[in-house]
This record gives structure tokens, sequence and C-alpha cells, in this order.
């Protein structure tokens, strides 16, 4: 808090530091920092640790250590029977999510508001729905109050996970409260997604790999290779982004990286943005300033998503000053990166 007059609307109290400081002491070790202001942090910690075996772990030739970003996905498991509903108010958000399970062969239904949710929980039993909390009209705790008030839901018994990019202290409980089975942070990562679907799925719909997959035939089996998105640029023409961040959240697949920015230029909430501005319609703002922060963290635009934040933050509370300080160089940042994006893919 070393400026706290451009930075408190920073989340946080530093309070994780002091906890750090607390287990690192714990262990016999230390911990200090170096930092300048305006360029970043960094803190060294050293921890004392016997020797309890000399014998090798195992062969780490330096040609075998790389990014650890370069890594194989692989599903952790296939569902062909398995039927899943996601709602979510962002199309990109939807096609990421099922980017992420392509290879689990679910079958993945779409709605893009609380209504069509609650058309379709009426008509088709889900195993497991992912429900958006922030979108115009009715919110995800809206959604599933009424859900639980239909007397028609063929759903009541599915488990329902909340989709969230604002994760605090406390949110499973809240979230449990109003009925959910579990919540999920956005941007989403195939690791995390998958753990949750392992979580809440029916025993009996998963298979652990292909070989078990092929013994129950092919009758249900999806066609995935539409989802695969034809390359059209390599991600490094992108040096603007952070490329390693951004294919971190699309299962490390480059095609399917460059589909998801293509999809964030095709969003353009530009004017959406500034007529909510304009209007004062501060509720709609927010949406749009909420959704703008988690589709651009997942393109690898991480300042401008750390910038997106902020202006939320304040939204939050109330700090309309604040807003009014900085939307027009949100304005200019947001069609600084849209152009960008758009001079690489002509």
């Amino acid at each position: 808090r070393y400026d706290d007059n451009n930075n408190r609307h920073i989340e946080g109290t530093g309070l994780g530091l002091n906890i750090v400081k607390q287990l690192v002491e714990l262990m016999n070790g230390t911990i200090s920092v170096h930092s300048e202001y305006g360029s970043g942090s960094v803190f060294t910690v050293f921890i004392p640790q016997k020797v309890v075996a000399y014998e090798p772990m195992g062969t780490y030739e330096p040609e075998q250590i790389g990014d650890v970003t370069e890594y194989d996905y692989k599903e952790m498991f296939m569902a062909p029977g398995a039927e899943v509903l996601v709602v979510d108010d962002v199309s990109m958000n939807i096609r990421v999510f099922r980017g992420l399970l392509k290879s689990t062969c679910v079958n993945i239904d779409s709605a893009e508001n609380g209504s069509s949710c609650l058309e379709l929980v009426k008509k088709k039993k889900y195993d497991l729905i992912f429900l958006d909390h922030l979108m115009p009209g009715m919110d995800g705790i809206e959604v599933m109050k009424q859900m639980k008030q239909m007397p028609d839901n063929a759903n009541t018994d599915t488990p329902v996970v909340m989709l969230t990019a604002n994760a605090v202290m406390g949110a499973r409980e809240q979230y449990v409260k109003h009925g959910f089975a579990d919540y999920i942070t956005k941007p989403l990562r195939h690791e995390e997604l998958e753990k949750i679907m392992l979580k809440h799925l029916p025993r009996h719909k998963l298979f652990g790999d292909s070989q078990e997959l092929a013994s129950v035939g092919n009758s249900n089996i999806i066609e995935v290779s539409h989802l695969e998105p034809e390359k059209t640029v390599d991600p490094k023409e992108f040096d603007f982004l952070d490329v390693n961040s951004g294919l971190s959240y699309c299962c490390n697949d480059e095609s399917f990286y460059v589909q998801m920015i293509k999809m964030f230029v095709e969003g353009d909430k530009l004017s959406v943005i500034k007529e909510h501005y304009d209007r004062d319609d501060w509720s709609n703002y927010k949406l749009q300033i909420h959704s703008l922060k988690s589709t651009s963290l997942t393109i690898g635009a991480t300042e401008f998503s750390q910038f997106a934040l902020e202006i939320e933050s304040a939204l939050k509370q109330e700090d309309y000053m604040y807003v009014h300080r900085h939307h027009k160089e949100l304005i200019e940042r947001y069609e600084e990166l849209l152009n960008k994006i758009k001079k690489v893919f002509e």
C-alpha cells in the first residue's frame, strides 16, 4: 500500500505474506524481499532441509528440463454418456468450456441467460449443471432459487456448480447455503474443471482411459473434431500478450488459443460499455467490466485484465469518481488491444 491513493482498489490485505513469514519461520527458514515501486518485487525464501537419502530421485538431464507450460494435455476421464448444461451470458466463455472438455466426449448443452436455463431444465435431465453467477437479468443465485421452486424441474437432484470470477474467503459456504454443490473460478483451467466433474458426475458414466471407453462401443461417442479450430497464425505473433498464460487456459492447444483470441475480438464490447457509461447504468456497466476482466485474462492480456479488475473493485464500492477518472483510459487501452489483435490477423 505504498501509494494508497492509486492502489486502494486492489483487493487483498497483505495477510497472506504475514502467514507465509510465520510458516517459513516455523521451518527455521527466512524470507526477505527486494522491491522497487512500479517495477516489481522479488521474495527470497531459505528453508534448511536435511538429506534423508543419497539415492537419486530420478534422471534429470538438462535437455529434459523445459518450460513447465510445455506439456501434452491428457484428459483425466471420458464420459460419452454424461449430460452437462453450462449457463453463461458470454459466448466466449461457453466456447472455452466446450473446448476444455472436448477430449472427454461429454455431451454439453448451453444457455446464455437464466430464462433459457429454466426452460432447458424442464425438458431434460442433466448429470451436472454449471451456472454463471453474474448475468444480466437473473443472476445465478436467482436462477437457482427459481429452479428450486419449479414444480416441473427435471433436475431437482442434479448438482449445480457456480461459475464465478470473484471467489473470496467463505465463498463455498455462501454458495452451499444457496443450494450449490460446489463452485469453480473463471477463467477456467482444464485441470480444475475436470476435477470438479470427476467429483460430481455419476460414477457409472466415467471411464478412465480410451481402452475402457472402447469396451462400451462407439454408439454414444460424439464427434469432437469439429471443435478443433483451424490454426491461422502463430501464437508467438501476439507478442503483446502473455501467450504462455493464455495457452494455460486453453489446454496448451495453440489452435484453440488462436480461436479464443478471435472470439475476443468478435465479442467487441466497446460500444456497449460506452453506452452504459453515458447512461450512468452502473449495474450493466459493472457486468461488462466483470466479463471483460475474465475474457481478457483468458487470452493472456494480463495487464489489461488487472486494470479492468481495479475498475470493477471501484464499482463494487460505488466509487464512481474513480471510474470517471479511469473510464477514458479503459476505452483507449481496450481499443489499442483490439487493434493490435486485428493487425496480427490481417
